[in-house]
């Protein structure tokens, strides 16, 4: 259990990592690893609605790839990314007014900084939009985050206000 901190940090590290990897790549490799993820959702779609015309055809495959980068790759890594940021500052860091500070600069760092690394990146731009939607994702991740923590803390304190009543 000593070492679950620990964990959380390297999975942390991990996606900021991945995140400024992906950040390097140049337009064609980043479009192509999208691609295969545009792939899935098209699939998935497809097989869900079980209609004559796929997906593909009513909305346009570069619809869908955007919507597919933004919601996953912005959004969706960023949520994940908050999760976890929560989980480590909460883990390792006891002064409220720095476990915050860490908290909310990382996210807007690590969204920043991608972006950012995109200027140099062969075929690729920065905007101001995605690293709203990624600071976006990063805060629900840790809303959600706060509100399973006091969700539990409230069931563990019910749980021992009944053991003291029996």
């Amino acid at each position: 259990m000593k070492y679950l901190k620990y964990i959380f940090l390297l999975c942390l590290l991990l996606i900021d990592g991945y995140l400024i990897y992906h950040a390097c790549l140049n337009a064609n490799d980043s479009v192509k690893k999208s691609d295969v993820l545009t792939d899935i959702v098209i699939s998935i779609v497809d097989k869900a609605t079980n209609a004559d015309d796929s997906i593909e055809e009513k909305v346009g495959r570069e619809k869908i790839s955007n919507f597919v980068r933004k919601l996953f790759g912005h959004f969706g890594l960023f949520l994940l990314n908050g999760v976890l940021s929560i989980i480590v500052s909460y883990l390792f860091i006891k002064k409220k007014i720095l476990f915050y500070l860490t908290i909310f600069v990382h996210g807007l760092l690590i969204a920043s900084i991608t972006e950012l690394i995109q200027l140099f990146s062969e075929g690729r731009f920065a905007t101001f939009k995605d690293i709203m939607i990624d600071y976006g994702g990063y805060l629900l991740g840790i809303g959600i985050t706060v509100i399973i923590y006091i969700i539990i803390k409230k069931i563990k304190n019910n749980t021992k206000k009944e053991l003291n009543y029996e």
